[in-house]
């Protein structure tokens, strides 16, 4: 099999399986030396596992004005 139809059958698969991410986070009082940013975007990397995942709405796609229980956790 060559890589390119192996590459194109893990970005079929992968994008069928819904997953979750941490999106926003809001830092109250940060007393590390790493910057807040840094710190969010390795939380974004972190997997998460839920069952519920098929029942929440994307953030752009809800209609709150902030955020709800259908959009955020």
């Amino acid at each position: 099999m060559h890589c390119s139809v192996a590459n194109s059958l893990r970005r079929a698969m992968i994008a069928e399986v819904p997953t979750m991410a941490i999106d926003l986070v809001q830092f109250i009082e940060n007393t590390t030396v790493l910057a807040d940013e840094f710190l969010a975007h390795r939380l974004g990397l972190v997997p998460l596992v839920s069952h519920n995942v098929d029942q929440f709405k994307y953030t752009r796609d809800c209609t709150c004005t902030e955020y709800c229980k259908d959009c955020s956790v």
